[in-house]
């Protein structure tokens, strides 16, 4: 193609799988092939999200839970512990008793900011104070407060014109959970309890047998997306989505959605869609999502079967390098 007197090619790069044009090695766009009848929801495009870390937002004084062993409380405005304890590990298990009734009494404070959807990082019983280590995906973190409690909120924030995610963490749950149990801290047989588990099989293997952990973390022993009856826990009729749609959510943002298969991805979408026609699926994706390449083949994230977005953090390295 001739364009402004300049000599452009439209190449397919093998490499990277898609279509580019350029006028020599340097790709200018992409065109990107997807489903027909793929849609994304109206109601999440161009609007301003406000992400809240539940234990560090706001704490109400209504909602005082009983204490619990292991977990350490810190008055508001102390330092969090950051550093590693005496045993060289960082236990994140300082909590300074944020809870939902203290995001609900701030609502109209967040309106008044422009917010227009709320998201949550994790909110299910869990070991340590980010809660990425699920320890029960079906019970409210009892720091926080209770299902009513989120039921309320979600009531809430729909009375305001907002809409409210929630991170939906499934390639790894917590050691300490009632899957898999390393500590005995649930009447259940763990998964770490031997193949006499129900939960078993929920968890990957090595060549050895031994348990897989995510990126080593001892506490995060990962699943196993193939796994059937894993699938038919989180996606299936009354598994955790339906749930968790049930409690009032729009919207669901996938942790580490690198690390899922596309197809556990569209099962995911499946279920959020029956839920909600217009339910969103936002992912963790860290590069290019369209030429994103894992498991030996392109992702498919964006192609009109799994997500409907991706977190943009090409867009906020670019802005911290010009910064």
């Amino acid at each position: 193609l001739i364009i402004n007197q300049v000599e452009q090619w439209i190449k397919n790069d093998v490499k990277k799988k898609c279509v580019t044009m350029s006028n020599g090695n340097i790709p200018y766009w992409t065109i990107t092939v997807y489903e027909r009848d793929f849609s994304t929801p109206d109601w999440a495009k161009g609007k301003i999200m406000y992400q809240i870390f539940p234990d560090r937002f706001f704490q109400s004084k209504k909602y005082i839970p009983s204490k619990i062993s292991n977990r350490v409380t810190k008055k508001w405005g102390d330092m969090p512990n950051w550093a590693p304890e005496k045993d060289g590990e960082i236990h994140n298990n300082d909590y300074f008793m944020g809870n939902l009734k203290g995001i609900e009494e701030k609502l109209d404070y967040l309106e008044e900011l422009g917010v227009e959807i709320i998201y949550l990082n994790p909110i299910c019983l869990s070991q340590s104070n980010h809660r990425y280590d699920t320890a029960d995906y079906e019970v409210i973190d009892p720091y926080l407060g209770t299902n009513e409690d989120f039921v309320s909120l979600c009531n809430e924030i729909h009375k305001r014109k907002m809409r409210i995610i929630i991170d939906g963490v499934f390639n790894h749950t917590g050691n300490d959970s009632k899957y898999f149990n390393e500590y005995n801290s649930y009447n259940t047989i763990g998964a770490s309890q031997g193949i006499k588990s129900p939960y078993y099989n929920w968890y990957k293997k090595n060549d050895n047998g031994e348990f897989e952990y995510w990126w080593g973390f001892r506490n995060l022993p990962v699943c196993d997306g193939n796994n059937l009856e894993w699938q038919k826990f989180i996606y299936g009729k009354n598994g955790v989505i339906d749930t968790w749609f049930k409690w009032g959510i729009d919207g669901i943002r996938l942790d580490v959605a690198d690390e899922l298969t596309d197809e556990f991805i569209e099962n995911i979408r499946i279920a959020v869609k029956r839920n909600k026609k217009d339910g969103f699926i936002l992912g963790e994706v860290w590069d290019n999502a369209i030429c994103k390449e894992g498991y030996g083949k392109q992702r498919k994230y964006l192609l009109g079967k799994g997500l409907d977005s991706v977190m943009n953090y090409l867009f906020t390295n670019a802005i911290l390098k010009y910064v």
